[in-house]
């Protein structure tokens, strides 16, 4: 019951300062759910507290404002000025302001290992699985990994081009949130539209490849998309650039790929904690 009253008091004082990226955090959620086993849905809903998957999965963005020393979990900044290997990855653990556990990359095997345990208090392994949802979908936002001292593209203003307008204004926003917004000035899809048209896109030999490797090897892929196809169409040194009109036609599938390799993922996770 507890539980139950936190999660509505937070919906009720962070509706008004909605997080940037619903539609993408939901989105995964909704693949995620898709893949489940029986067992594993079974399991994880005594921590959903009457609520889905796909209705926690911005949950962590909701609590920041309430909880700030949550904020940097959510990012990991690798420089795409060097090149980084897997290996490199936990000595910018300690290079981010924060204690070495304040990364998303951290952060994720912290709540694994908590609901693989089985300890910990109820609401403790609620809030392990929330956190969990947002945090995977948070990995596979390629800026939410690479950073160009630009706090993860925050800084770079950019004029992008809607493929509907016929402006030749465009829009001008910052890079990280036109990607939060799947390449729009603001994501307006349906999440369970955008999930089930992704989901039955799917193969088992995608499913199969995107379900191996580590945390870390899925985080250095979101950093070499970041450094390969994002940044090199800034201008070098530049805190604004005109994105050409091809932008969200390039980039789109771009996105719509890490959203189906985050719930694909996502699903591996919890499967193999609920249902190894």
């Amino acid at each position: 019951m507890k539980s139950q009253f936190f999660f509505l008091l937070i919906l009720i004082f962070s509706f008004s300062a909605f997080p940037w990226g619903r539609v993408g955090h939901e989105t995964v959620a909704f693949i995620a759910s898709q893949n489940l086993s029986p067992k594993t849905a079974a399991a994880i809903n005594p921590l959903l507290v009457g609520q889905t998957l796909v209705q926690v999965s911005t949950w962590a963005d909701e609590i920041k404002p309430h909880r700030r020393s949550t904020a940097p979990w959510h990012y990991i900044n690798l420089p795409v000025c060097q090149p980084i290997l897997v290996s490199d990855i936990p000595r910018y653990f300690a290079n981010q302001g924060h204690t070495k556990d304040d990364n998303v990359i951290c952060q994720i095997k912290i709540d694994i290992s908590l609901l693989k345990s089985g300890r910990g208090s109820l609401q403790e392994r609620e809030y392990a699985l929330w956190f969990l949802v947002h945090f995977v979908g948070d990995l596979h936002m390629p800026l939410h990994i690479a950073d160009d001292n630009d706090r993860g593209g925050n800084s770079k203003q950019v004029r992008f081009f809607s493929p509907t307008s016929r402006s030749n204004k465009g829009h001008v926003t910052n890079l990280h949130s036109l990607w939060d917004n799947l390449i729009e000035i603001k994501a307006a899809e349906d999440p369970a539209v955008l999930g089930n048209r992704l989901n039955t896109m799917l193969n088992p030999s995608q499913t199969k490849k995107w379900s191996t490797g580590s945390i870390e090897d899925w985080s250095l892929e979101s950093y070499t998309l970041a450094k390969s196809a994002i940044y090199p169409d800034m201008n070098p040194g530049a805190d604004f650039s005109i994105l050409k009109r091809s932008y969200y036609s390039q980039m789109r599938p771009l996105v719509d790929e890490q959203l189906e390799k985050a719930g694909i993922r996502l699903a591996f996770l919890l499967n193999n904690i609920f249902d190894p």
